[in-house]
């Protein structure tokens, strides 16, 4: 197994790829792009560079480091990352990829990559080799070719690697478009921007590529999440799923929130996966169930103000997609609505029975260590719990939980 490319998951070595059970890692970088350039004049003009006090903070928990490792052994340094380095980090990732498939190609074993480029994350710089070409003449779209060029030569290496009927491909984005640095940022049909609880933040588009196993041409609108993959990847492996209640490396139990969905992939069967729970960063913020979703929060864009509501909003996102029609309170919503409501409140009680038998991992911080008030913070649920009260009231015509069922 590898892992190539941004990381973003914690920039400490016990939270690098090769700490949380990967082979190897080339290229890896701890943050997402804009965290390069922070020290850049050009870029932030107005970052503190001339504060003593501050940039010896910063040097000390910034990690301004390109990695490569292999486990069980210590990282190595490869160099310092800089905005310059941005152009053409993506291309050296795609040679490293291609490299790694052919060497790999004939192992009697499975291998499983993970290969996630830097682009299109702002600023996008598109490499001197595409700087110009997209018509419009904006860096984001060079770099949107650039993207497309690099995911193409991966999927002919593994053509001419002679294994493409041998392996399973899944290419998506890791959030919505931040509408907020527009234009340089994508577009969505859909409400909200990354960092929001509405569609917009969430809802990407996925490929899943397996000439001869996946059926080609074909359209799917259910729900999978990026967690799936795994548990997924590893019943086509032929390898033990997960299940629900699993063990970390060291022993200890730990919820596997993946679900296996190789018959939807293979065009078998429907996805297994009927609920998603929201989260905006570490707060709760929603949840769907089947087409319908329940949010606890409202605001339309990552800068806003986040407006938390004791009332959810409902949407049907067969009908509504753009989340414009609050039905929460609309008579043609009826019965269905407070069977929404109801079966929410089950998934939301199992998963705090769960999450306190079973404590939630503390996050590892994007840019530093874990802080006291991080882990207090994911530890204490208390807009979930919230919510749950407001589940429980009597809402809209004195409709109790024995009415919902």
């Amino acid at each position: 197994s590898v892992q190539i490319g941004k990381w973003h998951l914690g920039d400490r070595p016990e939270y690098y790829p090769t700490a949380m059970g990967f082979d190897e890692m080339c290229h890896m970088l701890p943050y997402y792009a804009n965290a390069y350039t922070w020290t850049d004049p050009k870029i932030y003009p107005d970052f503190p560079r001339n504060d003593p006090a501050y940039m010896k903070w910063f040097k000390e928990t910034y990690n301004d480091g390109e990695w490569e490792g292999v486990k069980g052994q210590a990282p190595k340094k490869t160099k310092v990352f800089t905005t310059e380095d941005l152009a053409t980090c993506d291309n050296r990732m795609a040679d490293t990829a291609i490299k790694w498939i052919n060497a790999h190609a004939k192992d009697s074993n499975p291998f499983f990559m993970y290969l996630c480029f830097m682009k299109l994350h702002n600023p996008t710089i598109p490499s001197p080799d595409w700087k110009g070409k997209a018509p419009g003449g904006h860096p984001y779209l060079d770099s949107l070719m650039e993207l497309d060029h690099n995911s193409g030569r991966v999927a002919q290496a593994i053509r001419d690697a002679g294994i493409a009927e041998n392996t399973l491909v899944v290419w998506f984005p890791d959030n919505g478009a931040w509408v907020d640095v527009w234009p340089d940022a994508g577009y969505t049909p859909f409400r909200g921007a990354k960092g929001t609880n509405f569609e917009a933040g969430f809802r990407i588009p996925a490929i899943v590529w397996w000439p001869g196993h996946v059926p080609a041409g074909r359209r799917c609108d259910e729900i999978v999440a990026n967690m799936d993959i795994f548990a997924t990847a590893a019943k086509l492996a032929g390898l033990p799923v997960p299940t629900h209640i699993w063990q970390d490396k060291a022993g200890k139990p730990m919820i596997f929130d993946g679900i296996d969905q190789s018959d939807l992939f293979l065009g078998k069967g429907p996805s297994k996966r009927d609920s998603f729970i929201y989260f905006e960063d570490l707060d709760f913020g929603g949840i769907r169930m089947g087409n319908y979703k329940a949010l606890y929060t409202k605001r339309d864009t990552w800068l806003d103000y986040r407006k938390d509501k004791n009332i959810p909003s409902l949407y049907n996102l067969q009908w509504d997609p753009q989340e414009q029609h609050d039905i929460f309170f609309s008579p043609q919503s009826g019965d269905r609505m407070w069977r929404v409501i109801y079966n929410s409140d089950n998934v939301l009680n199992a998963f705090l029975k769960e999450t306190s038998e079973i404590p939630n991992r503390p996050p590892t911080g994007a840019g530093g260590y874990v802080t006291k008030d991080s882990v207090e913070l994911v530890m204490k649920k208390g807009m979930i719990e919230e919510a749950l009260k407001n589940i429980l009231k009597k809402k809209a015509g004195d409709v109790t939980r024995k009415d919902a069922k």
